[in-house]
């Protein structure tokens, strides 16, 4: 079984930028298939502590994302696993990945990405 997809967003997104990226996450997401569960930042303290446990300190800009509760890389990352067609590497979708304890910059060069 895959690891959960955590997503971190907020519903009070004041900047356009910030609301499209959210939407493209959630959209692409949801064509893929791939079940996730999202958390309002804005309303959600214990979400938000665990975001900012989780994530790198200079890495916790929104939206967020967390694989099996392990930090995968920044919305950028994912666009562009998106854009090269490796976004289920990225989301640890296609094999489970015994160990969540090595970053996943260690996962990405040994899977040829």
């Amino acid at each position: 079984m895959p690891p959960p997809v955590q997503l971190f967003l907020t519903t009070i997104a004041s900047a356009p930028v910030l609301r499209q990226k959210q939407e493209y996450l959630l959209r692409t997401l949801q064509v893929l298939g791939i079940p996730f569960v999202s958390y309002d930042l804005a309303s959600d303290p214990n979400a938000k502590r665990l975001w900012r446990r989780k994530a790198p300190k200079d890495k916790q800009e929104l939206p967020g994302i967390l694989i099996g509760n392990v930090w995968p890389g920044t919305f950028e990352q994912f666009e562009s696993a998106v854009e090269n067609g490796t976004i289920e590497v990225f989301l640890r979708q296609l094999f489970h990945i015994a160990s969540a304890t090595l970053p996943y910059q260690v996962y990405r060069s040994e899977g040829g990405v």
